[in-house]
């Protein structure tokens, strides 16, 4: 919670919330949307951290599966170590073209 205290304009945070999100967090993540940093989630359905996150994605969890653990990594690994990279949604996207194989094309 520190490092969100003294997060900039500019930068993105990345929250992973396989349960309730807590109220602080909540707090510090609002107080560095106003300071400019872009928000994203990926959580199990938190309706609060959804309304401050810019983008978020739901992934739905269930007993014994470790889906919000595989998208962890997927969303993770797609991410940009520096400003000149292709923005995390391009890279996600290309991941998961590699990882699922060519389209499907009738013949």
């Amino acid at each position: 919670l520190q490092r969100l205290e003294v997060v900039g304009a500019r930068e993105t945070l990345l929250v992973v919330a396989p349960d309730q999100t807590p109220e602080r967090l909540l707090d510090r993540l609002a107080d560095a949307r106003k300071t400019g940093a872009l928000i994203m989630a990926i959580d199990a359905g938190d309706s609060d951290l959804q309304s401050l996150a810019h983008e978020s994605l739901t992934v739905p969890s269930a007993a014994g599966t470790p889906y919000l653990d595989v998208v962890q990594h997927l969303v993770s690994t797609a991410a940009p170590n520096a400003r000149s990279r292709p923005s995390v949604r391009s890279r996600l996207g290309r991941l998961l073209d590699r990882v699922q194989g060519a389209p499907y094309a009738p013949g």
